[in-house]
């Protein structure tokens, strides 16, 4: 899906979807990469893949993943997995 990456960098009024990027842009940062340098960019791709093996029983009672990677044109500048409680989630 096509999304607007907000400012990640100052977050100053409540924005779920700038929140949630500059929390997982730190997780993004743990792999060398970094989506801070494109805040406020248009047209930025989200490809959600579904990751099938189980979470470990550590985990318990998060059982599922979603890999996310986030890209500008072609380059990849973010990546991490998203858990879920359930299946469906």
């Amino acid at each position: 899906m096509k999304s607007k990456l907000n400012d990640i960098n100052v977050l100053s009024d409540f924005n779920p979807n700038a929140y949630y990027f500059a929390y997982n842009n730190e997780l993004s940062k743990d792999i060398g990469l970094d989506m801070s340098g494109y805040s406020n960019t248009a047209d930025i791709e989200v490809q959600i893949y579904r990751i099938h093996e189980s979470m470990p029983q550590e985990f318990y009672p998060l059982k599922n993943s979603r890999g996310v990677v986030v890209k500008n044109r072609e380059k990849i500048i973010g990546a991490f997995m998203s858990l879920r409680r359930k299946q469906g989630d």
